[in-house]
């Protein structure tokens, strides 16, 4: 008697789940069977997704700074300035992705990004942004800090 109830048990939770499973819709198949002149030829149907790259951005399009000078202050070590801030256009996939993103995004808002290397000793820099925000300073426009010190300097 418990075999015939745990089989009918069985196949209910697996009916639930392959119905569970499916949407509803039929299959759509990625490739189209075009007849060419000679033969059939399989053509891959396109993506109409955007990519990262051609993703538009949400910002209006008339935003134009005028070429005012942005100033950014960075802890001063060489990974900071290569993979955070500058980065370079040479090849290593990191460094070009900075460097063209930070070209993407001058050309984008008419700005230009005057990157400033800070103390290179990671208890100078904090000191150091702590030092101009007491002074009331306005040399820096953005300050490029990891989140926990900057937390500790906001306070």
């Amino acid at each position: 008697m418990k075999k015939p109830i745990a089989v009918i048990i069985a196949v209910l939770l697996l009916a639930s789940a392959l119905i569970s499973c499916g949407d509803g819709s039929k299959a759509v198949d990625t490739a189209a069977d075009i007849e060419g002149q000679n033969g059939s030829v399989t053509a891959a149907a396109e993506s109409t997704e955007p990519s990262r790259e051609n993703t538009p951005d949400n910002l209006p399009s008339d935003l134009d700074f005028g070429e005012k000078t942005l100033n950014i202050i960075y802890y001063g070590i060489a990974d900071s300035h290569n993979y955070d801030a500058v980065g370079e256009s040479g090849g290593d996939i990191v460094y070009d992705a900075v460097y063209n993103r930070n070209l993407s995004v001058e050309e984008r808002l008419a700005v230009r990004l005057n990157w400033l290397r800070g103390k290179d000793n990671w208890d100078e820099y904090p000191a150091q942004i702590k030092t101009l925000m007491l002074a009331g300073s306005s040399d820096y426009d953005i300050v490029l800090m990891e989140n926990s010190r900057l937390f500790q300097q906001s306070l």
